[in-house]
């Protein structure tokens, strides 16, 4: 997220119950936004790219249903010291020995499986969140060697890259915000990857014949549940379905619809409150 120019732009989301604040920070969180100040009946996000402010904007016009356009108001300002005190903040991910997930400006010894670097200047999800995590974990307890992957709702593209990291055979990367789009191929090439296909796109926008052995999807509770027949038109017989963002009491929600369509739940990891499912189909 550097700032060459030191300019800074800011979302305001005022007026805020305490039930609502909780649960819009709760929401920033799960979107990976790193730069929140959180006041008494409000807070503010700051970012050196304007179309992260869009990207969070749009996300919280279906995500937080309770927000009025009135409650936001957008601003930038000059702040030289922008680059140091976060890039300061910004700490390495290191999932036990298994994945390392670091920013271009790290420079430390890594002694992991794998290393994912990611370039957070236009950051659609740095990995820190639980969901990312969790994902992580989960993707280590799947066989990915020789095998064809669709990465849903891909942002960074952190789940792409470790799926080539991992063996993938091809793997089809998503999302439906063109600037994350921008930042997975930015990020894509940074890991040096060349298996992973970046678009532009909704699930509706895919072609249902082709089918994945493995599908990654970190979004969101109410997208999982209006795309799930979609997904599972998507899904090869015997294939490994791995869902996150997904808080715990909304499990059973997830669980009894993807069970409806063919899914059998296979496996769980839950980190604070959030989970990650693995199915079968």
């Amino acid at each position: 997220m550097a700032i060459k120019s030191g300019l800074v732009y800011e979302l305001h989301i005022d007026d805020l119950s305490e039930e609502h604040l909780d649960l819009t920070t709760a929401i920033l969180g799960y979107l990976d936004v790193e730069a929140i100040e959180i006041l008494d009946s409000g807070l503010v996000i700051y970012h050196s790219d304007q179309g992260f402010i869009d990207h969070i904007e749009i996300q919280l016009s279906t995500m937080a249903p309770w927000l009025k356009p009135t409650q936001l108001l957008r601003s930038e300002r000059q702040n030289e010291n922008w680059n140091k005190s976060w890039e300061s903040s910004f700490t390495p991910i290191v999932i036990d020995d298994f994945c390392t997930v670091r920013a271009t400006f790290h420079d430390i010894d890594i002694d992991t499986d794998h290393v994912i670097t990611i370039d957070p200047e236009m950051a659609f999800g740095t990995g820190h969140h639980e969901t990312t995590h969790a994902m992580i974990q989960m993707m280590q307890r799947v066989d990915l060697v020789e095998k064809s992957v669709m990465d849903y709702g891909t942002g960074t593209a952190i789940l792409a890259i470790l799926a080539e990291q991992r063996g993938a055979k091809e793997i089809f990367a998503f999302d439906y915000d063109e600037v994350a789009i921008e930042c997975a191929v930015r990020c894509v090439g940074l890991n040096n990857c060349t298996k992973i296909k970046c678009a532009t796109a909704v699930m509706s926008d895919t072609d249902p014949s082709m089918q994945y052995e493995v599908i990654l999807a970190n979004i969101n509770r109410n997208v999982l549940l209006t795309t799930a027949t979609q997904v599972y038109k998507r899904q090869m017989p015997g294939g490994s379905l791995l869902l996150s963002g997904i808080l715990i009491q909304d499990r059973e929600l997830i669980v009894e619809k993807y069970v409806s369509l063919g899914y059998e739940l296979s496996d769980t990891i839950q980190r604070g409150e959030w989970l990650c499912l693995h199915f079968k189909k």
